[in-house]
């Protein structure tokens, strides 16, 4: 073989090489970019799926009939393991108006809201040091240590979500984990539900009643939920139901919580959804979404 034969052919061989590498960088690249889309479709259907729960939850809330709201409703019942194409649903929709709403505590003047706030954390067993941390978080002008929160700087004044509370020093997961379930962050003129209110709730907020009372209470509006604020007055004794002020009650809600969860193709995601329900024709809005958990 010549030389100038022998170079041809090797620098033949060099261009096949590289030809072959950028083809093998092109398919692995191509192969990325494949299941990159197949993630995002995944991930656009598991969201699809959450999407079709928010749907069903304003559906439900739009077609309740009224005026009361009780957890014996259709919107209240959970939806467990669902089938649904390929996926499986979970979740449910809550009253949020049948927990304590923090944002009472952003008004100083509130005190019934304030004391009913210290039997709450004393009924859990939580420390009077963290309803303290939560209430100086959410009073005008925000808590007085604001170093404390780093690069946070409260504000103070009514939050949107519960969650903001976590930035608070000194609240741990469990306290948080104990206290989440039973409060909200609402219009600080909402009131509370005496239809959907657990216990915990009800024997705060009612100083007149004791913890045994307030479960009584739960356990006959699950035989007949009250169809008003005096129906549950008459459920009380006498001098009990004297001293209730009804006026911060409501047997009927504008305020609910979707939750949903969906595993799809080894993905899980979750979601929940705050919905708020005006007259028709507004009707059922989202005030916002949020990833759950």
């Amino acid at each position: 073989m010549s030389a100038t034969r022998g170079s041809v052919l090797v620098n033949a061989l060099v261009l096949v090489g590289a030809l072959a590498a950028a083809a093998t960088v092109l398919l692995v690249r191509a192969g990325h970019s494949v299941e990159r889309q197949r993630a995002w479709q995944g991930a656009a259907q598991a969201e699809a799926y959450l999407d079709g729960v928010d749907t069903l939850a304003i559906s439900l809330l739009q077609g309740d009939p009224g005026p009361a709201d009780h957890a014996q409703e259709a919107w209240a019942q959970p939806i467990r393991d669902a089938e649904l194409d390929r996926a499986r649903v979970s979740g449910g929709i809550a009253d949020l108006q049948g927990r304590f709403n923090v944002n009472w505590l952003a008004v100083p003047e509130d005190v019934q809201a304030h004391e009913a706030f210290v039997r709450l954390l004393g009924g859990l067993g939580l420390p009077q040091e963290t309803g303290r941390a939560i209430r100086d978080f959410l009073s005008p002008g925000g808590p007085a240590d604001a170093a404390a929160y780093a690069a946070m700087r409260p504000r103070g004044g009514p939050i949107k979500d519960p969650a903001q509370l976590r930035a608070i020093p000194g609240l741990t997961d469990r306290q948080f984990a104990r206290l989440s379930p039973l409060i909200a962050a609402l219009p600080s003129d909402t009131r509370l539900n005496v239809n959907t209110a657990p216990p915990e709730v009800l024997a705060a907020w009612l100083p007149q009643l004791t913890g045994a009372q307030a479960r009584a209470l739960v356990a006959a509006r699950q035989r007949r939920p009250f169809g008003s604020v005096s129906d549950l007055l008459l459920a009380l004794p006498p001098a009990t139901a004297a001293e209730v002020d009804d006026t911060r009650l409501t047997v009927g809600s504008d305020w609910f919580m979707a939750r949903a969860t969906v595993d799809f193709e080894g993905r899980r995601l979750s979601r929940r959804t705050v919905l708020y329900r005006q007259p028709l024709p507004v009707g059922v809005r989202v005030d916002y979404r949020l990833p759950d958990g």
